[in-house]
């Protein structure tokens, strides 16, 4: 199964997902981490998806601290960019208002804007696939045939990134 396991194509439900062919042991590490930290993947999926048994993955998990890793991903960047929006908007509001010291608010809402610039700008493998899911999930939609050929590229795009 590839990154969307919950497509209803049946490529995905009947083949491996094509990453695993040719990775080393660091990357089936990396992506066993990021499925199981981000994507919350269950140990036989895992092993599934990276082609390595569950006592290995279970490993993983204990040495790399994967659950303490999870639990710090529960301020991600998605729930950062939201708390700095929410917060910005009410600097926002306030300066519209009349209700704040004008140039304290000012000063702050630079500054919130920055960090979600920031925030924005980053690109990170786990954005990648999660951007690549939404899309496939989009095209399903209209063209199940293209998500099914989308996903199978996307894999193998995904497949060099991780590789550099």
């Amino acid at each position: 199964m590839p990154y969307f396991p919950d497509l209803q194509v049946p490529h995905f439900a009947t083949h491996l997902c094509a990453m695993n062919d040719g990775l080393h042991t660091g990357q089936k590490v990396e992506w066993a981490m990021l499925l199981y930290t981000r994507h919350d993947y269950t140990l036989p999926e895992i092993a599934l998806q990276v082609d390595e048994p569950e006592e290995t993955i279970q490993e993983w998990i204990q040495e790399g601290e994967w659950n303490s890793m999870k639990r710090s991903l529960l301020t991600s960047k998605e729930t950062h960019l939201q708390i700095l929006y929410d917060v910005l908007d009410d600097v926002v509001n306030r300066i519209k208002s009349g209700r704040s010291e004008t140039t304290k608010d000012a000063d702050l809402a630079i500054k919130y804007t920055a960090a979600i610039k920031n925030l924005e700008t980053d690109t990170s493998v786990a954005d990648m696939i999660y951007t690549g899911k939404k899309f496939t999930r989009w095209l399903q939609a209209s063209d199940p045939m293209m998500a099914k050929n989308f996903s199978a590229r996307f894999d193998k795009f995904m497949l060099q990134v991780l590789k550099k």
